[in-house]
């Protein structure tokens, strides 16, 4: 396993920790569409190019994925749960909307 795909990994674990929030198993994949999906097992499936990212986006779109798992919407008990681990996340947002499809154009 690659030195990168292992940090990755670890960075899902701590943030799990911190929102509380578990998992089944983390998937990279090339996904050219979204940075993330989320299974109904408990899987988190993230696209290979969030290696490239930087480390707040990343951080940004591992939460995001995790609160899917106990709200499966958009609601403001999502949005809390993001916030609860990420408290600016509007930055990470901001950031991947001027620079994403850069990167997922790389693929």
């Amino acid at each position: 396993m690659s030195e990168e795909k292992e940090k990755l990994l670890r960075l899902v674990a701590r943030c799990s920790k911190k929102i509380a929030i578990e998992y089944e198993s983390v998937f990279l994949k090339a996904k050219k569409i979204h940075w993330d999906s989320y299974s109904n097992k408990g899987n988190i499936n993230l696209d290979c190019l969030l290696m490239q990212v930087p480390a707040y986006e990343r951080k940004y779109v591992i939460i995001h994925e995790l609160a899917y798992r106990q709200e499966m919407n958009h609601s403001e008990r999502f949005w809390k749960i993001v916030v609860d681990g990420l408290f600016d996340y509007q930055k990470a947002v901001k950031w991947l909307k001027k620079h994403g499809d850069s990167i997922i154009e790389r693929l």
